[in-house]
């Protein structure tokens, strides 16, 4: 196996998926959960707040985002939208998932009734919090930008596969769709160590 293959396989990671979420302005969502997570901006535009990691960055369609710290953050439709927790905002009447058995993965609505923005969201851990060393060796925001609102190659054609089990909710979708995600990490850090040319290492 390759190096990269063989810290994933250390690692012994799991994913999870939040699911597609079609959020509408005004809205806001804080995550305090100390878990890697990643954000894929398949319409509109959004605003990510990463802690102590500088000013809000703007994400747009066909952007990938992925946060391997595991730091408290925040996306929001708006730099001067207030940001609720997420347990908060999925555990309330206002938070409509599509799916009558709010399963996980499923579709999220959410908002304000304003401009829409819809997200394919995640999360990973590792088994019994083991510590990973790939994930540690990378900046604190990992952001693939999407080619002037297009999907890079890679990216449109998992989120295509992952929409479509979404929908069809067939048995051990949320298996697929789990195993997708690790792609989706795994395509996104072969994209960062391409973009950092020389400058990265270990």
């Amino acid at each position: 196996m390759d190096v990269l293959t063989d810290v994933l396989e250390a690692a012994r990671m799991k994913s999870g998926l939040y699911g597609r979420l079609e959020m509408t302005a005004p809205w806001g969502l804080s995550f305090d959960r100390a878990a890697p997570h990643f954000y894929a901006v398949t319409r509109g535009t959004c605003w990510l707040e990463a802690g102590s990691e500088g000013d809000p960055i703007q994400l747009g369609g066909g952007d990938f985002v992925f946060l391997p710290k595991g730091n408290r953050h925040a996306i929001k439709d708006s730099p001067a939208t207030p940001a609720l927790p997420v347990e908060q905002v999925f555990g309330s009447g206002s938070c409509d998932r599509a799916r009558e058995n709010a399963q996980p993965a499923g579709i999220v609505r959410y908002g304000g009734g304003g401009a829409a923005t819809t997200l394919v969201a995640g999360y990973f851990s590792t088994e019994n919090g083991a510590q990973n060393l790939l994930f540690d060796s990378l900046p604190a925001v990992v952001h693939i930008k999407g080619d002037a609102g297009t999907t890079v190659r890679w990216l449109e054609a998992n989120l295509q596969f992952v929409a479509s089990e979404m929908a069809l909710g067939e048995p051990g979708f949320e298996t697929i769709v789990s195993r997708l995600a690790d792609i989706l990490v795994v395509q996104a850090v072969r994209a960062h160590l391409a973009q950092s040319g020389g400058g990265c290492k270990g």
